[in-house]
């Protein structure tokens, strides 16, 4: 059987071309730290900044960084040395970024985030206790492209309302400082800028950190694009309340946090002889060989398409020759082994092969069956299931006994997360080690501050109404005896001590009853005056009828007689008889 010639798509297979995009370069080396401060042991928790934290370390993993250190609820040692390993990875890449969510504060010009152990009782305190950001930028500083400081720490701070100024004239101010960085290339961008405060959010994230998990993760967008979206967004969801702010240049080049999209590679399209040779390799069609002989006299593919010519001319005669029974085409020959087949890309070249083939909607329907079953096959696959070291360390990884995280070590020796077990190890241990040294040391206290705190926490809840003077006197000690009885508690100790001003502070409205003069009445907070209605006289603190006065001469005849004969005779309401 002779297949028919189609000059139309001949002529269109010999105009097309091919060209093909290069490989994009080699990233550059992108490190990232991720820090997230929720659980505050000495003011209230914070909601969102763990999950802020976690969020933007899968956006830097996702952009392809080659590092994402992510940090969860640091003590002051912790947030020290967090950023000081960092240092170290940052120290040869080209770009680094440092994320903190969490509290930060501003004293005398300078920005510091605050750990979740910190007390900061005392302005003095705060270089102790917290973290500059100068240290922060100190440490990416060796970044070669760029250093990013992203701070979501510009929250209400509750440490700055109770913090005792060691100097009259120093300030601790809402909010951060602005600050200007001496290094190019470097960012730092605020929550809210300078001077003002930032909202923790009601939702799973914070409004700052919202609008960079939106605008950070689009591909190929500059970081000063990308900064200026989300201050637009955070002003509009605050309703113009809190303004981000970016401080720092960057030079003429685009930076991006997500890499952009690659152009997908154009497929290479083939010579116009050896894309009409691909239809033709396999026809009968003598004309339609010969034709193709005198379109490409150079082709490489023109001794094929003779010796296809030669061969077709002597199946011809030897057919006539013999005159054998007609064969059947050879769509037909290729269906009988391909109906039954489970290799689209077979049929799909049976349809390509036999455009014309009366076969051709069966085999575009089985192709279409095998995609069916090959996604409800993906669909149904089993996820694999996570290695037994992984499995051990989700309920490991925050634990606190030291033999437990040694025995994850001694039973996964080669496992992935061993760095991570042996710095927790490390780290407990240098906990334990602080925790004693800590315990052994004799504070120096002031008993005359803990008295004047003592009778100022004892007048707030209204057992002590004495001068406050810092002397722990006997009035003062009655006073803090007659709170332990109020308050129904039992002190470990009767003396102007940490423990007994804790004890106090716990309660926060009057725990001694009110004592007002003779005459009054307490009523809430303050005493008024009694006064008795119509018929009734104030004795021991309450009114009380009182009898009209009779007649002399009715309460004679109405006096009782002495049985003996004896006088009788009447004082001051009172009868007395002989």
């Amino acid at each position: 059987m002779r297949f028919g010639f189609r000059p139309g798509l001949f002529f269109a297979a010999t105009a097309a071309v091919a060209t093909l995009f290069p490989m994009a370069a080699a990233a550059d080396k992108r490190v990232a730290l991720v820090i997230g401060n929720s659980g505050y042991q000495k003011v209230r928790k914070l909601g969102n900044p763990v999950n802020d934290a976690k969020a933007l370390a899968e956006v830097f993993r996702t952009a392809g960084f080659d590092t994402v250190d992510l940090r969860q609820d640091l003590g002051g040692g912790e947030l020290r040395r967090a950023i000081r390993d960092f240092s170290q990875v940052a120290r040869d890449a080209d770009v680094a970024v440092v994320f903190y969510a969490g509290h930060g504060l501003e004293f005398e010009g300078n920005n510091y985030l605050v750990p979740i152990d910190a007390k900061l009782e005392w302005d003095v305190d705060i270089e102790d206790e917290t973290t500059s950001l100068d240290r922060v930028l100190k440490m990416i500083e060796p970044a070669k492209r760029l250093r990013l400081v992203i701070l979501d720490a510009c929250r209400d701070n509750p440490f700055v309302a109770s913090m005792k100024r060691s100097v009259a004239t120093r300030a601790v101010s809402r909010g951060l400082a602005k600050v200007e960085p001496v290094t190019s290339d470097t960012l730092i961008a605020f929550a809210a800028k300078a001077g003002s405060t930032a909202d923790d959010g009601s939702g799973a994230h914070s409004p700052f950190t919202t609008a960079l998990l939106k605008h950070l993760a689009v591909p190929g967008l500059d970081l000063r694009f990308a900064f200026g979206r989300v201050r637009d967004d955070v002003l509009k969801t605050t309703r113009n309340k809190q303004e981000p702010f970016v401080y720092g240049s960057l030079g003429g080049d685009t930076i991006s946090i997500v890499a952009p999209l690659p152009e997908p590679p154009r497929p290479r399209v083939p010579e116009a002889d050896e894309l009409t040779w691909d239809f033709l390799k396999d026809s009968r069609d003598p004309t339609a060989l010969q034709q193709f002989v005198q379109r490409f006299p150079t082709s490489a593919f023109r001794r094929e398409a003779e010796a296809r010519l030669t061969a077709l001319a002597a199946e011809v005669e030897e057919a006539r020759r013999k005159a054998p029974p007609p064969a059947p085409p050879p769509d037909e020959i290729s269906w009988t082994f391909l109906k039954a087949s489970k290799d689209a890309d077979q049929l799909r070249r049976f349809i390509e092969q036999f455009p014309s083939s009366p076969r051709r909607n069966e085999a575009e329907a089985r192709v279409a069956a095998l995609a069916v079953e090959a996604e409800e096959a993906r669909r149904k696959a089993p996820a694999p299931a996570p290695p037994p070291d992984e499995v051990s360390w989700t309920f490991l990884k925050a634990s606190k006994d030291a033999d437990q995280l040694r025995r994850f070590i001694e039973q996964f020796p080669d496992s992935a997360r061993r760095n991570e077990a042996e710095q927790r190890v490390a780290a407990l241990a240098a906990e334990a080690e602080k925790a004693k040294r800590t315990s052994s040391a004799a504070p120096t206290v002031d008993r005359r501050e803990f008295a004047r705190a003592l009778q100022l926490e004892l007048k707030r809840v209204g057992c002590f109404d004495g001068t406050v003077d810092g002397e722990f006197g006997n009035a003062t000690r009655a006073a803090l005896r007659n709170f332990a009885k109020f308050a129904a508690i039992s002190l470990p100790d009767q003396d102007a001590s940490a423990d007994a001003i804790q004890a106090v502070r716990g309660f926060d409205k009057r725990i001694c009853p009110l004592v007002c003069p003779s005459g009054e009445r307490a009523e809430g907070e303050r005493c008024i005056r009694i006064v008795c209605g119509g018929g009734q006289v104030l004795r021991n603190g309450a009114c009380i009828s009182i009898e009209p006065k009779r007649p002399a001469s009715a309460r004679r005849e109405a006096a009782p007689r002495p049985s003996g004969g004896g006088k009788c005779f009447t004082f001051q309401g009172r009868q007395f008889c002989e």
